[in-house]
């Protein structure tokens, strides 16, 4: 790319710009412009080139921006700040730029808004709060309850916000005898806001300007717009300003020291193509104009020819830092991923549905993949599934083309494809006795077609899946006494639904037949304390405790098995010998002992 040096080491770089991509094509048609740090529509949404320092963390756009549309980007010194359509802010620059670090609490909710100054920055989120990170001296102070912020702008110290209502706010300590952390009383109807070193310029509801701030360079004097024009997007750097109005001409003011107010030629002459975005940096300006020219001039720092990769491309954002520039280049992009409609089953037809793009196509390429592998002749927007695809997870993928950029986009993978069901033949039966300490052992003759590539064993109680119980044979439980136990066969074949056979189920589960021990206070006077011991039931069995013909006590086991019961007899107790018995929950559980009552 070719570079014209213009009087006072200005720049002028031919970008490309297509026609009929900006929302001003042609110069008859009114401006619309925003200051870098907004947003652009998403039709206008793109990728960011960066070029002009020496050093490459600052002109390196970072690799997790790409695919991910850019929607505004600012520069300050040696960083830069890009905010994507998601609402998410990326920072970079160099090892001082401790700005470039955006906190996570920043990306924690939705950023409308970016700003920058020096080494501070800040957004305003779509809540309309505040968020600030840098230089605590410069940054702290902000007016308690600010939630209706509309814009931000930052100067060296001090920031200020324009509020929904047209009013402004500002704070911060302020450079010496400059008055820039001072709202001028009164001061509404504003639109937009921009800052310089220690100056702030407004522009108005009408289409004016008006600044405060320090003075010495006539930094805050502003110009009014060329007659039936207004004002439309402003921008400061050091101490000078630039101002683009709706009919895309460029005015600017302030200190000229590297000829940073003197605005080229080529942007003033009758007939100049209209420009659609303006920045600056300390000593240096920057415009981009709808036929496709980039103009830097001012300091030779930032006076470099843009890469290549520019020549030719739509840029509608430019963002100016002390060293270097970035610009906002529209790309066609993706505003989601397809999505796929069906059920994944062998026989069933999947159909995709492509997502939005920021642009119109110029031709879309479609492409079924497999577990990620493109799928050949797969390349409508609907896919007939297939016995060969059983197993796999299917996926979509859309490749839009306009001009020489693309985007691609790709969808979920589904879940497995699952294959025409299993043909399942043969029985479970199972051997043994359904008593808690006996081992049940499930024979099974099931077989499947095609072949399952395994058979799974699962153990049930009353219907119900017993944990870890999954091998051929199953120990009965005490737990399990009066349930019906089944075992159950599953063939299991990857990409095909299971199906299982069980068993009959046996008979309820019963204990084994058990004495148990039973001993008691072998002498016992009328009206006085029987105590007896229960030994040898399972843990929670209920026990019935008699004196000969009469229930004398109930409970419950111990987890060892053990129950205790003091009784106090009645005064009227028949004397003589007299039988203990203690029956668990089955008459072949009972245990007996002798005592005698006097």
């Amino acid at each position: 790319m070719s570079l014209t040096v213009l009087p006072g080491s200005r720049a002028r770089v031919l970008a490309g710009l297509l026609a009929g991509v900006l929302a001003v094509g042609a110069a008859a048609g009114p401006v619309h412009a925003e200051p870098s740090g907004f947003p652009v529509p998403s039709s206008g949404a793109g990728r960011l080139v960066a070029w002009g320092s020496d050093n490459t963390a600052v002109t390196t756009v970072p690799s997790t921006l790409a695919g991910r549309p850019v929607t505004a980007v600012v520069a300050g010194f040696e960083l830069t700040l890009a905010l994507t359509a998601d609402g998410k802010v990326t920072g970079w620059g160099s090892e001082s730029a401790t700005a470039a670090s955006v906190p996570a609490s920043v990306n924690a909710k939705p950023v409308k808004q970016v700003a920058v100054a020096a080494n501070n920055a800040g957004v305003v989120h779509t809540d309309g709060t505040v968020e600030l990170w840098g230089n605590p001296a410069v940054i702290d102070g902000q007016p308690a309850g600010l939630t209706d912020a509309v814009a931000l702008s930052m100067a060296t110290a001090s920031q200020a916000v324009l509020r929904s209502d047209g009013t402004v706010v500002a704070w911060g300590p302020g450079a010496a005898g400059s008055g820039d952390n001072v709202v001028p009383p009164g001061l509404t109807g504003v639109t937009a806001l921009s800052s310089g070193l220690n100056f702030h310029i407004a522009l108005l509801q009408d289409g004016t300007l008006t600044g405060w701030g320090r003075n010495t360079n006539g930094q805050t004097t502003v110009p009014a717009p060329p007659s039936g024009e207004k004002f439309v997007s402003v921008a400061s750097g050091g101490s000078h300003s630039l101002a683009l109005t709706d009919a895309g001409h460029v005015l600017s003011w302030g200190f000229n020291s590297a000829g940073q107010t003197s605005v080229p030629a080529e942007l003033t002459a009758p007939g100049a193509s209209p420009v659609v975005a303006i920045d600056a940096n300390s000593n240096s300006s920057i415009a981009a104009t709808a036929d496709g020219h980039v103009y830097v001039w001012g300091a030779s720092a930032t006076s470099a020819a843009p890469p290549e990769a520019l020549s030719g491309q739509p840029v509608v954002r430019v963002a100016l830092g002390n060293n270097h520039a970035v610009a906002l280049v529209t790309t066609i992009q993706a505003g989601g991923v397809p999505t796929i409609a069906g059920t994944p089953r062998v026989g069933s037809t999947l159909t995709a549905t492509d997502p939005e793009f920021t642009q119109t196509p110029d031709s879309l390429t479609s492409q079924w993949l497999r577990d990620g592998t493109p799928i050949a002749g797969a390349t409508g927007r609907s896919l007939t599934l297939t016995a060969a695809l059983a197993g796999a997870r299917i996926s979509y993928r859309v490749t839009a083309v306009r001009g020489a950029d693309q985007a691609v986009a790709t969808s979920a993978r589904t879940a497995p494809v699952t294959g025409s069901e299993l043909s399942v033949r043969g029985s479970v039966r199972i051997s043994g006795s359904a008593v808690a300490g006996k081992t049940l052992r499930a024979t099974s003759t099931v077989v499947s077609t095609p072949a399952a590539d395994r058979y799974a064993y699962q153990w049930l109680a009353n219907s119900s899946p017993i944990s870890g119980a999954t091998a051929t044979s199953y120990r009965v439980r005490s737990a399990d006494r009066g349930k019906r136990i089944t075992a159950r066969v599953t063939a299991v074949k990857a990409g095909f639904p299971s199906r299982s056979v069980s068993s009959p189920a046996t008979a309820a589960v019963v204990l084994p037949a058990a004495k148990l021990r039973v001993s008691a206070t072998s002498r016992v006077k009328r009206g006085g304390t029987l105590k007896v011991k229960v030994a040898g039931l399972s843990a929670g069995e209920t026990v019935v405790v008699k004196l000969g013909s009469t229930v004398i006590a109930r409970g419950r086991a111990s987890s060892s098995g053990a129950y205790s019961v003091a009784k106090r007899l009645s005064s009227s107790t028949k004397r003589g010998k007299v039988t203990v018995r203690a029956t668990g929950v089955q008459a072949n559980r009972t245990g007996t002992v002798s005592v005698s009552v006097v």
